[in-house]
């Protein structure tokens, strides 16, 4: 059951300090930009936001890295479960939206659990609760992580290479669940700034095109490219592709730059020689990831 309004009003005023805040970099925030009060919590007077305010901030991190975890099995599981000859037990992912919340900002279980009170006070509807429906912050709701922190993600990633690179140079059922679990809910991740790390290309976006570049030494082959570029620029056969940042030798792999100028810097012409170029239209969707985040799986408060 949610609290009364009183109780939610009272919640809302009281005044909590960056040292009772755990999670180092939200702390900084409030040490940074609070208001010197006394905090409700350790009665220390110094740098404090208001429990709302932390409410707020805990509020947008969970709709961009948790999401709320089904609370009841799907019919797959559900079959499994009433199988006599299988042994198993279906359980709820996640944790309890009050521990959820008390691991995501590193706070006492009793300020995490006031933190859920004003949370699932604001996301109370009586007619959802009347159909039996769970509502966001309940306190039975159960939250997990849709993206690990950078260092795990960084982890998992150089585990990948290392399988690709010394354990199975043919792609294997281990290769594809890593990749799997690496990139699952990926579209979801943020940056500190709130970016997204995936982008979309194709048609009506801001990478509707590539360029493709290849050297030639002499003048025959060249005039060959000109004529069916589409043929010639384009990703090489198997038997003609050399190994490269994506690609072991022999798999074809097509490789594009986003503007003229970045597909000759890629083909480093020797002096001398000649380059042909390609735009190449992207016709269908396409979801990229933007690597040029280094550090972008940590939670924006």
């Amino acid at each position: 059951m949610t609290i009364s309004f009183d109780e939610h009003e009272g919640l809302t005023q009281r005044d909590i300090c960056f040292e009772c805040i755990g999670d180092s970099y939200l702390s900084g925030i409030v040490e940074k930009d609070g208001q010197n009060a006394e905090c409700f919590y350790c009665n220390e007077e110094q740098a404090c936001i208001s429990l709302e305010e932390l409410a707020d901030r805990v509020e947008g991190a969970f709709e961009t890295h948790f999401a709320r975890t089904a609370d009841e099995p799907n019919s797959f599981e559900y079959a499994m479960q009433n199988d006599p000859e299988i042994n198993y037990e279906w359980y709820r992912e996640g944790r309890e939206t009050g521990y959820a919340i008390m691991d995501a900002a590193s706070l006492r279980e009793e300020i995490a659990m006031d933190v859920r009170d004003i949370l699932e006070f604001r996301h109370e509807d009586w007619d959802s609760a009347a159909a039996g429906m769970e509502c966001d912050f309940a306190a039975e709701a159960h939250y997990e992580e849709i993206m690990p922190e950078d260092h795990e993600w960084h982890e998992q990633w150089n585990e990948f290479e290392k399988l690709i690179k010394t354990e199975a140079r043919f792609f294997s059922r281990t290769a594809a669940a890593h990749l799997g679990k690496l990139f699952d809910h990926i579209d979801q991740m943020r940056t500190r700034d709130g970016e997204t790390l995936v982008v979309d290309a194709g048609p009506g976006t801001a990478i509707s095109e590539l360029y493709r570049g290849r050297v030639f030494q002499s003048e025959a082959p060249l005039l060959k490219a000109m004529k069916r570029p589409d043929l010639e620029l384009a990703a090489p056969p198997a038997w003609a592709a050399g190994a490269g940042r994506m690609n072991a030798r022999g798999i074809s792999v097509f490789y594009g730059a986003t503007s003229p100028e970045i597909a000759l810097a890629e083909v480093r012409p020797p002096v001398g020689s000649r380059v042909a170029m390609a735009r190449f239209e992207i016709i269908r969707p396409l979801k990229l990831l933007d690597r040029d985040y280094p550090e972008f799986c940590a939670l924006t408060w």
